[in-house]
């Protein structure tokens, strides 16, 4: 048997990375009232946050020279997502699984209208073992559209599809 070196000759480089110790200080619900009267409410949740390795020393950097820099964070949050329909909104039951295609095909109310009710920026503080000083991260997720399709799920709710759009401030603070 021989290898094949086409197949081998190439391989690909992972960059530096690691996992960043974190704690969610406050991951809260958003809240919005549809113009079906039902109430959207999501919630992002921080999975991992990931940073190029050396940020440590940057950070140090940035502390003991009075620079900004740019950390180079990369988050992966998840969203959750849930409604409480209104009475009128309630459509028959289904257990059918839509892919994400037949509900887009689906929609019969685009570009809804919707109110804030509640929108919060979630806080999670970020600790590196070498210096003295946590990383805030601030991270609101923002409803910029959604759009109700002909699907139910289960219980008989309007499945609707939903677009965010999510905003960061970072700070240094000393630790508590």
């Amino acid at each position: 048997m021989t290898e094949n070196s086409s197949i081998n000759s190439k391989k690909t480089s992972i960059p530096d990375f690691e996992y960043l110790n974190f704690n969610a200080e406050k991951e809260s619900w958003n809240r919005y009232k549809l113009e079906d009267g039902s109430i959207l409410k999501s919630k992002l949740v921080m999975i991992n946050i990931i940073a190029k390795k050396g940020t440590e020393e940057k950070i140090k950097k940035a502390k003991t020279e009075k620079v900004n820099v740019n950390l180079e964070l990369s988050l992966q949050p998840s969203n959750v997502i849930g409604v409480e329909a209104s009475p009128e909104s309630i459509g028959e039951p289904s257990t059918v699984i839509c892919s994400p295609d037949a509900l887009k095909e689906s929609v019969v109310a685009a570009d809804m209208d919707f109110e804030t009710i509640s929108e919060v920026w979630n806080q999670y503080l970020v600790g590196f073992p070498k210096i003295d000083d946590v990383v805030c991260l601030k991270i609101r997720n923002s409803l910029t559209r959604i759009s109700r399709t002909s699907k139910f799920d289960k219980f008989g709710i309007p499945i609707y599809l939903v677009d965010f759009t999510t905003e960061m401030k970072v700070s240094i603070n000393p630790r508590k």
